[in-house]
């Protein structure tokens, strides 16, 4: 091997000379530690291969260079010195696919290394009319229709270029320039020659990108190809807004990109051309619209490209095709549901983006929904959804939305009898993992009302944002952030159950019975965060709980975080409408249901503001439940298992006292939390992990003191990461008294 392998040309780009016979190259070189050959002689040799990228050789040259002050180099193609019998002028470019080869000598001698070999998509059409028998003037109708009567030529021999000035009329944008190819040139199996039937790389019609050719019988043997490079306009199959249907046609451009993206050995021929499929500015119908991997859907403008759904039975607008779905974009588009003309009745629960694939082998991977505006679904706006049935390959992750903006119509339960708050502006189940939301909104519904009453035509229902994990499983969500983010009217804002590392960070809300909901019903809520966020109105009856209910944050079995939060409550001009009353009573934290298990809840730096009449803003900042309430009544055990806890309460009803020996906990080394004694006596003793310092008992020598603390009295503790041994047992940590008080 040379030491000095040039490992690829990190940018090569040709473009067609203005001279006889040639196409301009430049390209890079640089040796195997990566480091630019600058100023350096080299040897390079091209060739073009016939077929694939391992075809025949059906042309060879090489060139002596000196590369630049930053290792560039640039020739002709066409015109360095010829290798062998073949010329550059003898090349048919119009028949069978054609490859670049480029291999380099650094030493600047024959000792070539192959660096790179890719397709040549397109060549200058001096070059290609040369020798493939084309027409020197280019044909031109009026239709794609036409284009399949086109009969101007020579099928036999004839590779025709004809410019279509529409699609369906002229100048309607979905025209172009068509040059005519037979089967027999395409590189195909020649065992399936002549009509290549069960060809696998044989382009079919698809009346957009490839249009049969009608030419003397209905059993063509070529076919017309679009010539284009970048985006795929959906104009080009013949999509226009106006109401009709696009769904095939929009379904035809995606499979176009969808085969694009296969290695080239393997796609039909004529594929390869874009990736990504463009709409235009307008309004556009559609049923059911299925999604593929590496296929980017564009529109023109986020505020000027509507898809409307269809009013049909299908369950959802835009749906993923089977197994899994990687990388794709959708951008720059209003999504409208069957809602939008909802005058009381008649519609059917349909969803926008329904990405399911729970108990399959699946998901969708490293794909970004940016700039979009989702209005009027009456099922899930987004449903991703994978795990269950053991199936640990089935997960959605690395999934980016930016600038997404997202309206449910939860308040249409009221009055439509075949409609329940199931369904949420967003639902993130089961194995659903490294999700960032960044600056999105996502609304319950905004208020209707008729007529000029300030009485709302609908409540506000349901759960705007479900996190939530598959129940009786392992998959669970985790790793979800929503950053600058809006979540505003529902019943609930976000419903959080048996996930992990839950983010809500400098996120608004606004208008909720209860903001935030954290659960454990089936596995524990862990390292919930909700900080930097502000509340408005977010703990008040909006819609049906009854009154004193509202609670900004629910918790339940979970270990939550809720720091630096800034909650305000005003008064409201529609009280009627919000039956939120100057003296309904408004709390922070919950735990519900209670008594039940506090695992560990963390508030603090938190503000509060309430601006109604006669309201002290400190009553904004009660909490229920967050102490952790243990009852040591009956148990024989001296272990205590405080989770997270740092307020205590041990309730002894024996009429005996209860002696404590060891604490565990979850909290982490250094913080504080203390213990009351809850009507009786509790006795904490040193004989295992707990210190209590000076406090030496009865039985004298260390680590035999004790301290009983009667009925509402208060011990404080702070942890102690340290590996001790007591009484021959090891501790990996201690819980030392800080202070106490007793109750006079």
């Amino acid at each position: 091997m040379m030491r000095k392998l040039i490992l690829f040309l990190l940018f090569s780009v040709i473009t067609y000379a203005q001279v006889p016979q040639g196409m301009s190259h430049r390209g890079i070189a640089y040796n195997t530690s990566g480091v630019v050959l600058q100023n350096t002689n080299v040897a390079i040799r091209v060739r073009i291969l016939e077929g694939s990228a391992s075809g025949t050789i059906v042309y060879e040259e090489k060139h002596n260079k000196t590369t630049n002050g930053t290792g560039q180099y640039n020739f002709n193609i066409g015109q360095g010195t010829q290798q062998g019998t073949n010329t550059f002028s003898s090349i048919n470019w119009g028949v069978i696919t054609k490859f670049l080869q480029i291999a380099i000598d650094p030493n600047n001698g024959t000792n070539y290394s192959v660096v790179g070999t890719s397709q040549l998509m397109s060549v200058p059409y001096a070059l290609y009319s040369e020798k493939s028998n084309v027409n020197k003037s280019i044909g031109t109708v009026k239709t794609i229709q036409e284009l399949k009567s086109f009969v101007d030529f020579n099928p036999q021999q004839d590779s025709p270029v004809v410019f279509v000035q529409g699609y369906s009329s002229p100048s309607d944008g979905g025209g172009g320039m068509f040059i005519y190819k037979r089967y027999s040139e395409m590189g195909l199996n020649p065992a399936n020659a002549p009509l290549y039937t069960n060809d696998p790389r044989k382009p079919l019609n698809d009346d957009g990108i490839f249009v049969d050719s009608y030419h003397g019988s209905f059993s063509p043997k070529g076919i017309w190809i679009r010539q284009f490079n970048g985006d795929i306009d959906i104009r080009y199959y013949g999509a226009f807004p106006g109401g009709a249907d696009i769904t095939t046609e929009i379904q035809k451009a995606i499979n176009y990109a969808g085969k694009s993206t296969q290695d080239v050995s393997t796609r039909p021929y004529g594929y390869g051309n874009g990736n990504t499929v463009y709409i235009p500015n307008g309004s556009y119908l559609a049923s059911q619209i299925t999604l593929k991997s590496g296929v980017n859907l564009k529109g023109s403008s986020m505020f000027e490209t509507t898809i409307v759904s269809a009013n049909d039975s299908n369950g959802a607008l835009f749906i993923k095709e089977s197994g899994y779905l990687r990388n794709i974009n959708i951008s720059n588009l209003t999504i409208l549901g069957t809602a939008i003309n909802y005058n009381g009745g008649g519609f059917n629960i349909k969803s926008c983006f329904n990405f399911d694939s729970e108990n399959q082998l699946g998901g969708i991977w490293d794909s970004t929904f940016k700039n979009l505006t989702i209005q009027f679904f009456t099922g899930h706006s987004f449903y991703f959804s994978a795990g269950g049935a053991g199936s640990f390959q089935s997960v959605n992750q690395f999934i980016t939305m930016e600038n997404v903006s997202v309206e449910s119509v939860g308040q249409i339960k009221a009055v439509e009898t075949n409609f329940n708050n199931q369904y949420h502006a967003l639902i993130l189940r089961g194995s659903t993992n490294q999700f960032l939301f960044n600056n999105c909104r996502f609304d319950g519904g905004s208020y209707l009302f008729g007529n000029g009453s300030q009485t709302p035509l609908y409540k506000v229902n349901g759960i705007v944002v479900y996190i939530g994990g598959i129940e009786g499983t392992l998959f669970n969500p985790g790793i979800i952030k929503f950053n600058t983010c809006t979540i505003q009217n529902g019943q609930e804002g976000v419903f959080i159950q048996s996930s992990n590392n839950i983010n809500l960070d400098t996120c608004w809300f606004e208008f909720f019975e209860r903001a935030v909901v954290v659960k454990g019903e089936n596995r524990v809520s862990k390292a919930i965060n909700i900080s930097n966020c502000s509340f408005l109105n977010s703990s008040g009856r909006y819609g049906v709980l009854p009154a004193d209910s509202g609670s900004l944050l629910i918790v339940n079995k979970s270990k939550v975080n809720f720091t630096n939060n800034y909650i305000v409550n005003s008064k409201n001009p529609y009280e009627d409408y919000t039956n939120d009353p100057s003296n309904e009573k408004h709390k922070l934290i919950t735990l519900d249901p209670y008594p039940s298990d506090n695992y560990g809840i963390n508030s603090s730096g938190n503000y509060f503001e309430d601006t109604r009449a006669n309201a002290d803003s400190k009553e904004l900042g009660t909490t229920f439940g967050v102490k952790k309430d243990l009852d040591v009544t009956n148990s024989s055990s001296n272990l205590i298992d405080i989770e997270g806890a740092k307020a205590i309460y041990l309730k002894n009803t024996s009429g005996s006292l209860k002696t404590i020996k060891e604490i565990k906990s979850s909290i982490s080394a250094g913080e504080i939390f203390f213990i009351r004694a809850d009507q009786g006596s509790i006795k904490l003793d040193e004989t295992k992990n707990i210190y209590l310092g000076n406090m030496n008992g009865v039985a004298g020598g260390n680590n035999t003191g004790s301290l009983t603390l009667s009925n509402g009295s208060v011990a404080l503790f702070i942890k102690i990461d340290e590996i001790v041994t007591i009484n021959g047992v090891t501790y990996k940590e201690t819980y030392n008294l800080v202070s106490y008080k007793m109750k006079n």
